[in-house]
């Protein structure tokens, strides 16, 4: 049952080793239920997956049914397993799963516990801005910027932090005229916090002045800020 639980809410195959980690046995133990199961499971290219959709639907039907498996159960503990992955690792490019993370993580965050986290948002935006999936990350910055706005006070440094995100996101992709107001925000927002970090200030200054490159006479200053900045922070 564990095994057809999480085949049951996998957005597609499910990789061995996947299925391994969130059942905690071990490749033999999974091999031996595999064949116990029989023809209701195939092994895909990229993992195990159930024979047919009609075997998901009636797995998670629930009314009168013995063989009922909680696919909503089984969506957390994927999306579980993979954000434990993105706590463990410190580079995106060695991510184990990383086709799935990018896939599958942001449709099953939707409907996890973690939804509710503006970290956990934040944390697989940073994830998928480094891996180039952009329109994604722009997404989950969005809404970790939202539950952010709800959640904390005004001129809070961590709504500054994610507008920062924001705004370097719409940089890279080119969208100066959204990003520019954005980097105006948070730079006010980190001048008047007096706990703010000296060097996510210079961070938001030198993304603005790379956005005004082309401007010499306004980009200097800033970029001459963020460097008196980060040497003051970088000496004490």
């Amino acid at each position: 049952k564990p095994l057809l639980r999480l085949l049951a809410a996998a957005p597609g195959p499910l990789p061995e080793d996947l299925a391994v980690e969130i059942i905690g046995c071990d490749t033999e133990a999974l091999h031996s239920t595999g064949l116990r199961l029989g023809s209701d499971i195939v092994s895909a290219p990229y993992g195990l997956e159930l024979f047919h959709k009609t075997l998901r639907e009636w797995l998670t039907h629930r009314a009168d049914n013995r063989f009922w498996v909680d696919a909503e159960m089984g969506r957390q503990l994927i999306a579980d397993a993979l954000f434990t992955e993105l706590d463990k690792s410190g580079n995106s490019y060695l991510l184990r799963w990383r086709k799935l993370i990018i896939e599958w993580l942001p449709g099953l965050l939707a409907s996890a516990v973690q939804k509710g986290s503006p970290e956990r948002f934040k944390k697989l935006g940073d994830v998928l801005m480094d891996l180039w999936q952009y329109a994604t990350a722009e997404r989950l910055y969005r809404e970790a910027l939202r539950l952010q706005r709800v959640t904390l006070p005004a001129g809070h440094s961590g709504i500054a932090r994610s507008i920062a995100d924001l705004a370097k996101l719409l940089l890279a992709t080119g969208r100066h005229n959204e990003a520019e107001p954005l980097y105006l925000e948070a730079i006010a927002l980190l001048r008047n916090n007096t706990q703010n970090n000296p060097i996510e200030l210079a961070q938001c200054l030198q993304g603005l002045g790379e956005l005004m490159h082309f401007n010499y006479e306004e980009a200097e200053p800033l970029f001459r800020e963020a460097l008196t900045l980060r040497r003051t922070a970088l000496s004490a």
